[in-house]
């Protein structure tokens, strides 16, 4: 594919390998002392996003999670910092922070190496036991292969377990009407993160009496466990065990013919195609609105034990070539909108309506059947590349027309309000996916806490909400007047959505905390708006990871600025 030059920084086309450029290790000497046998390079540091860059950074490959034992304890000694990385794709700095000043004293830790074995857990509540370096598509084949799934997954499958778990990572699914087939995790309300199916986990601690890090298993039965679940990369996890369900089949149906606004209706105007309806009827959905346009492509996935006769059967993910490859015509029109005129981006939500169209048809791709892996991965890393914000809406099932009806509608004003000045921040999609919660349960081990951090914890202060909603607003890179778009419209988010009502919390992957010029910068949401949106869990969850790693060897200055106690304590 002939791609224009302009675009091939928003295209994967084979010269990244994630987070580190091909060709820029360079081998040498050590940092002085660092623990023998574990190998140690410099290289060049990007994200996904192309987005933020160290250029000189140490990178090693541990073999054991001894060895990040002993990386560890060696940075503490030296006054260096430690971070896991693995395909680096993510949009925010909880890896590393854009030309980190301090860069010279840290060490990447690359899991994806060594840190991969799994295995199988018996018991009443099987498991799988998998490293952190392990991708979702690895442990999903794997699981596959002994008879298990993933109650949920990312659509993407190139990220790491460790990666996923830090963030709390989701899919889509919540509970479906009590006609519906029920979806696995749907019986107790749906899925919420990917976090929450942790059973139990290794970290590197802190060890007051012998004056080391070493490593601790975690249970869920232990309170710090919840801490630990989704840490933002504030930890260091080498492994843990993910509960798993007995494989199931779905059906995935795509349908390009429901506009925005019958979609996104107001609650008095609902259909059967409207999204709380699809919601309840199929638990999973996946929508696509594409930018300064009605049109929308909509994914439902449902539980079909067997094929329908108009189903194509499928034993692989990723069956949506055309998002993969992107088509010359969208190619030339994302170069015209990024380049040249702006003003075109409604015609380049049309052109890559019509390529998805195009695409359904040519790859014999909008139904599809087969066991879960193969429908919920559907996106490669070598997608257009966008900026995204990102939130998660939390609120009771019965309101949640409502709250998608008040995004789209304030999108929209918002979108006029920016064309009316000339300006186009937007010419990407709006996506939207719908989960459950994480909640307390009651276990063979006793009451288990959720992750403390997941953005979608249940609120104790209001058990009614039962929902969360996953929205982004997509742009590409550099695009003009876009961050202060995202800023005009976080307001908006964090200010609508108010208890008892809802709540908003950040998407911690994405871009959030906007002021006019950047993301992750804005003071009053870093330290008072995203802390406040998770109560009394915040503190709680920021002194233990504190209490597990009192020298900040697992940080960098982000994390230092964010994981702050109200009560004034350095995290």
């Amino acid at each position: 594919m002939e791609v224009d030059p302009v675009v091939t920084p928003f295209l994967d086309e084979g010269r990244h390998t994630y987070g580190f450029p091909v060709g820029s290790q360079q081998h040498g000497a050590a940092p002085p002392g660092f623990p023998g046998g574990v190998p140690v390079r410099r290289q060049r540091y990007r994200n996904w996003l192309d987005q933020i860059h160290v250029d000189d950074v140490w990178v090693c490959t541990p073999r054991s999670a001894a060895d990040v034992v002993a990386v560890a304890n060696w940075a503490r000694s030296r006054g260096y910092r430690v971070r896991a990385s693995g395909h680096s794709h993510t949009a925010s700095p909880l890896v590393l922070t854009d030309r980190q000043p301090d860069a010279d004293r840290v060490v990447l830790a690359d899991t994806r190496e060594h840190l991969t074995g799994m295995s199988v857990e018996a018991g009443a509540a099987p498991g799988i036991r998998v490293g952190t370096g392990v991708s979702l598509r690895e442990l999903a084949e794997f699981a596959e292969r002994h008879g298990f799934g993933l109650p949920l997954m990312p659509l993407c499958g190139e990220l790491t377990v460790g990666g996923v778990l830090a963030v709390g990572g989701h899919g889509t699914g919540a509970s479906t009407a009590p006609t519906a087939p029920t979806a696995p995790g749907a019986a107790d309300g749906g899925s919420g993160s990917l976090s929450d199916l942790v059973a139990a986990l290794t970290a590197v601690v802190w060890d007051k009496p012998s004056g080391e890090y070493v490593l601790r298993t975690f249970h869920r039965s232990d309170p710090d466990t919840a801490a630990f679940l989704t840490h933002l990369g504030r930890a260091f996890i080498t492994e843990v065990t993910l509960s798993v369900v007995p494989d199931y089949p779905l059906r995935c149906v795509s349908e390009v013919t429901i506009p925005a606004g019958e979609l996104l209706a107001a609650p008095e105007k609902v259909s059967s195609r409207s999204l709380a309806a699809l919601v309840d009827r199929c638990g999973r959905v996946d929508v696509v609105w594409f930018p300064q346009s009605e049109r929308t492509w909509v994914r439902t996935f449902e539980v079909e034990p067997e094929r329908p006769p108009e189903s194509r059967p499928v034993v692989e993910p990723y069956n949506f070539p055309f998002t993969d490859h992107v088509p010359e015509s969208v190619s030339r029109a994302v170069s015209l909108v990024v380049s040249d005129d702006p003003r075109h981006t409604a015609e380049l939500g049309e052109v890559q309506y019509a390529a998805t169209v195009a695409g359904l048809a040519a790859s014999a791709s909008a139904d599809l059947w087969g066991l879960s892996k193969n429908l919920l991965l559907s996106a490669k890393p070598n997608i257009l590349r966008y900026a995204w914000n990102g939130y998660a809406i939390l609120t009771s099932r019965d309101l949640l027309q409502r709250v998608v009806h008040e995004y789209g509608t304030f999108f929209r004003e918002l979108v006029d309000t920016y064309r009316n000045q000339d300006r186009y921040p937007v010419n990407g999609p709006v996506q939207l996916r719908i989960t459950g919660l994480d909640r307390p349960r009651v276990t063979d081990a006793g009451e288990v806490q959720p992750p403390a951090l997941s953005p979608v914890r249940a609120d104790p202060e209001n058990p009614h909400w039962d929902v969360a909603v996953w929205a982004n607003v997509l742009s590409f890179p550099g695009t003009e007047h876009a961050e202060s778009f995202y800023r005009d419209f976080e307001e908006f988010v964090f200010g609508n959505y108010r208890a008892p009502y809802a709540c908003a919390r950040p998407e911690w992957a994405k871009g959030w905390a906007y002021t006019a010029e950047s993301a992750w910068s804005d003071p009053t949401v870093l330290s008072g708006t995203v802390p406040a949106a998770f109560g009394d869990s915040w503190d709680w969850a920021v002194s233990r990871l504190h209490a597990h790693d009192p020298h900040r060897v697992f940080g960098n200055p982000f994390l230092d600025r964010l994981l702050v106690a109200e009560t004034g304590g350095a995290a």
